[in-house]
């Protein structure tokens, strides 16, 4: 289970909390002011399926926390790189299997391409989907469906000659990168690859724009775990942006929709979440990067909290609270 799926469900405790202690007039006035304040940019023709926005979403995250340190990747912080130690921990007999070897190309992938070039480019494009195909592998304990290919059916004679032809300097390297390419196809292509690299642009437009909320900003954190998400089966944030006096936790929404209650939701529980002392960072304020119209918008989280649930004397009480509310425990024994 997740934050994400707890959330998804109506009967989970977090949203029973929620429905409890929710205001939902001051909810409605908050996400209104979180929505983009521009009109967002979309694809020239829609993608194929929920699945490809998620695919984007994920790329989007990697590409962003490329561009916003300077086209620099701290590599060796990321899940992709968790991904790939997981596997070297693995015996020796088990690092035959393709899956395993794919990763390891993969990643490599993924640090050849973002070596300081645009992050609008498609070389930096194929990087981070090499990277997000980890990221997801992460969670799914398997790569998606194309690099079994070379299992079940098996590889046809055109294909075996077109993979011989592919850069690599070995044959299993030529065959992820061959992989890679069909599994871009499957996601649209040029058309997922141009909607990414306008994505991009808009970020590094917005990072030099002087009327930008974006400009001189700062990007402090980027896609951490929070200690206490084993309470909701994992909750990992996109980043944490420092505006002037606002250190704001932030969500990057690549979605062609706005933002519903169940995304102010999340940002909320990600903020009750936080054990600043623990997760070795503060926060004073939450909000969404837009990712498709360059938009940042945030608030500060005691006004979010005076709007959406009122009745608490501060964070901290209402952080405790929480925490024992949406604990199992506390159908055992209810806070009074």
């Amino acid at each position: 289970m997740s934050l994400t799926r707890e959330l998804a469900k109506k009967n989970s405790l977090i949203r029973k909390f929620f429905a409890e202690h929710e205001l939902k007039s001051g909810l409605h006035d908050c996400l209104k002011l979180l929505q983009s304040d521009t009109p967002l940019i979309l694809p020239e023709t829609p993608h194929s399926s929920a699945i490809v926005y998620a695919w984007i979403g994920t790329t989007v995250d990697y590409l962003i926390r490329y561009t916003a340190n300077g086209n620099k990747l701290n590599i060796a912080a990321t899940i992709a790189a968790e991904v790939v130690q997981r596997y070297k921990l693995k015996p020796k007999s088990y690092l035959n299997q393709p899956h395993v070897y794919h990763s390891q190309n993969l990643f490599k992938i993924g640090k050849k391409g973002l070596d300081g070039r645009n992050g609008a480019s498609q070389t930096a494009i194929y990087a981070a989907t090499a990277l997000s195909i980890l990221d997801h592998s992460y969670r799914a304990f398997r790569l998606p469906e194309v690099f079994e290919t070379e299992l079940i059916p098996g590889f046809t004679p055109e294909q075996k000659e077109i993979i011989r032809a592919t850069e690599g300097k070995t044959l299993k390297e030529k065959t992820t990168n061959y992989l890679i390419g069909e599994f871009v196809t499957q996601l649209g292509g040029h058309q997922y690859l141009n909607d990414l690299s306008k994505i991009i642009q808009i970020f590094i437009d917005e990072k030099n724009n002087r009327n930008s909320a974006l400009y001189q900003s700062e990007f402090i954190v980027f896609n951490q775990a929070l200690k206490n998400s084993i309470y909701v089966g994992g909750a990992d944030f996109d980043c944490v942006i420092k505006v002037g006096e606002y250190i704001v936790l932030t969500e990057i929404k690549t979605s062609i929709k706005k933002i519903t209650t169940l995304h102010l939701y999340q940002l909320i529980s990600y903020a009750l979440l936080l054990d600043e002392k623990n997760d070795g960072f503060e926060m004073n304020s939450i909000g969404f990067y837009h990712s498709r119209s360059g938009s940042f918008r945030y608030l500060p989280i005691d006004i979010v909290i005076d709007a959406v649930l009122p009745g608490f004397r501060s964070l901290e009480q209402l952080r405790e609270y929480f925490l024992r509310r949406i604990t199992p425990e506390y159908l055992k024994n209810p806070i009074a």
